[in-house]
């Protein structure tokens, strides 16, 4: 079974941003060319980081519409990437018991935060696919003009949750 995340990032101005849709199109283009021929399992999940996640859920219902075989699996709400993973690892234990795949689909500058907090997460079953997407001006997390501190948050992100794996190694070797 395998299982594919667009990770969401949000609504401008009462529709999706730019983010959203392109990595929404990115996994249904995997879908399509990646499993065409066989029909194994795969399910897509929807979730938001916006409050006002029924709306953002109903206008990524719209754009999946034309693809009628995909199962879906909608999570909700979200303050942040590392609740989305807990979330997700327990939603997908409870239900399935084991996954092959996760396929996580994040702009680039991004990638560099959401990796090690799913891999803690998921595990080695989680993959990354990367794209290159430029944010509306006036994105509700990102602007373009605060690219450089968006870029350090994700590296700070990245640092700590490394750092918070190997304190446990290191507190597991001394034991």
């Amino acid at each position: 079974m395998y299982v594919l995340l667009p990770i969401p990032y949000g609504l401008a101005n009462g529709k999706l941003s730019a983010a959203s849709v392109k990595a929404l199109e990115r996994a249904l283009n995997f879908w399509k060319k990646s499993f065409s021929g066989v029909r194994p399992r795969i399910y897509l999940v929807l979730a938001s980081f916006d409050s006002d996640f029924q709306e953002e859920l109903e206008l990524k219902k719209e754009l999946i519409a034309h693809c009628g075989a995909v199962q879906l699996i909608e999570l909700g709400f979200f303050k942040n990437e590392e609740e989305l993973a807990r979330r997700l690892a327990r939603e997908l234990k409870t239900r399935f018991g084991s996954i092959r795949s996760l396929f996580v689909f994040t702009e680039s500058v991004h990638a560099l935060a959401v990796r090690p907090i799913f891999k803690q997460h998921i595990g080695p079953e989680a993959e990354f696919r990367k794209f290159k997407c430029s944010f509306e001006s006036n994105h509700g997390w990102i602007s373009t003009a605060a690219l450089p501190v968006w870029f350090l948050r994700n590296l700070f992100v990245s640092s700590w949750f490394r750092l918070k794996a190997g304190l446990k190694r290191s507190f597991r070797k001394k034991l």
